[in-house]
């Protein structure tokens, strides 16, 4: 996902570390059958990490090896749309009250519906209903 898209740059304060902590904790991974993303394809944390730490977000230090498969994702096709559109675009498309504009069915076409198997873990929530998903049963090929 293009993270960052929100124009959020650098530190994250303690308050956000823990209110995202919060929310994933809220989250029933088990109960997650499929995921909203606007890649479509699976990453290795290395890259992801790479690519937070570039854009200037915060990443998290997890225990997990650089080669497992991780992907960020969104629970509604929606909220994963957001990361594909324009950061003026956000307000507009977290009001789930407000009809997608024709420019925004189109862009439905860029987000991908990953199905989620039960192994995979949330380990990281971005503050912005984004959760990165770990496939640590899996290596990068």
């Amino acid at each position: 996902m293009a993270h960052g898209s929100s124009g959020r740059k650098g530190t994250v304060s303690t308050a956000q570390i823990n209110l995202a902590k919060n929310r994933k904790a809220q989250l029933d991974p088990s109960k997650i059958r499929v995921g909203y993303n606007s890649h479509g394809a699976w990453s290795t944390l290395e890259e992801i990490r790479c690519e937070e730490v570039e854009r200037g977000n915060y990443f998290p230090k997890l225990d997990y090896p650089p080669d497992t498969l991780a992907m960020w994702i969104c629970l509604t096709p929606r909220k994963a749309l957001r990361y594909v559109a324009l950061a003026e675009k956000w307000d507009h498309l977290n009001d789930e009250t407000q009809p997608l504009t024709y420019e925004e069915e189109e862009m439905l076409e860029c987000v991908a519906k990953t199905p989620l198997e039960p192994t995979d873990i949330i380990v990281h929530d971005d503050g912005d209903e984004g959760y990165l998903v770990l496939r640590p049963t899996r290596r990068a090929l």
